[in-house]
């Protein structure tokens, strides 16, 4: 591969970009901590472990462990993203995962849809070790500066994303349909909390995956490597704290709905003879034994 010719000037902005961004991440996702550690506790503290609670624990300080040290980055092309980016994007997709399966009593779905979270990790993994392992690197970019550099593009490493893309694609759609479909159906039922919380949540993950992973797959895919990855901290962060949340208000409702009178008629949705009430409920207590 070709070096790319960088310049001090280039080279010293872009650092500042990225110490900024590292400084950014962090401050985000302490704060979010810090401001939503009292409902952790509470949801998820001191209560029968589950595979709920287990995810819930993996994604939310996979992140901590990611944002305290820096390792060489010839080392972090080739197992930064195939470790801890994979990691954190299969514990968020799991998370959408599940809230799908909340949403949809089809069986074969989930199942089909497991299978293409499986596709799409294992496809990135295997684009990020390819272009990983043909990459360079230098200690010293240019005299009297020791700062660990990329010093050749990353190519098609911007097709890490692809794989990304497609699953989150598919997973858009299947909540913009039942979306829609619950507004033409029964629009008086919207404000149904527990419908309206995963809606709501997961159409803003998605519109925030989306635009990260375009940018994204942009920085990597130009000329520039010491540009490349600017916006990984902050990614990795944003997508941490949308899972969490996302978790945390979920185990909210239920438990409010565990409070009420669960003996209220509700209207069925389609999807299944369950009334959406019943396929939510039945769906998430199962993941969470």
């Amino acid at each position: 591969m070709v070096t790319y010719p960088f310049t001090e000037y280039t080279l010293e902005l872009h650092w500042t970009w990225h110490a900024y961004c590292e400084v950014a991440a962090s401050t985000i996702l302490l704060y979010d901590w810090t401001i939503t550690l009292d409902r952790e506790i509470d949801m998820f503290w001191g209560k029968r472990r589950s595979w709920t609670s287990i995810l819930f624990f993996i994604n939310r300080y996979m992140t901590f462990v990611g944002q305290s040290f820096n390792t060489y980055c010839k080392v972090a092309i080739s197992y930064w993203l195939i470790g801890f980016g994979m990691a954190q994007l299969l514990a968020t997709d799991t998370i959408i995962y599940v809230r799908i399966c909340a949403m949809y009593s089809n069986k074969r779905l989930h199942k089909t849809l497991i299978s293409l979270l499986v596709a799409a990790t294992l496809g990135s993994a295997a684009i990020a070790g390819a272009v990983g392992s043909r990459t360079k690197a230098t200690e010293t970019p240019y005299v009297g500066a020791r700062q660990c550099t990329v010093t050749t593009p990353y190519g098609f490493l911007w097709a890490f994303w692809l794989p990304i893309l497609a699953y989150e694609g598919l997973a858009f759609y299947l909540i913009a349909a039942k979306a829609l479909q619950f507004i033409r159906e029964d629009q008086s039922g919207w404000k149904s909390s527990l419908i309206q919380v995963l809606l709501r949540d997961s159409l803003l993950y998605f519109a925030l995956i989306f635009v990260l992973s375009i940018a994204n797959a942009v920085l990597f895919g130009g000329k520039d490597p010491s540009l490349a990855g600017i916006l990984e901290p902050i990614t990795a962060v944003l997508l941490s704290l949308m899972g969490s949340r996302m978790l945390l208000n979920m185990q909210e409702e239920l438990v409010i709905k565990e409070d009420s009178d669960l003996s209220t008629p509700t209207t069925a949705m389609g999807f299944g003879v369950a009334t959406e009430a019943e396929v939510n409920r039945d769906t998430v207590t199962a993941v969470q034994a």
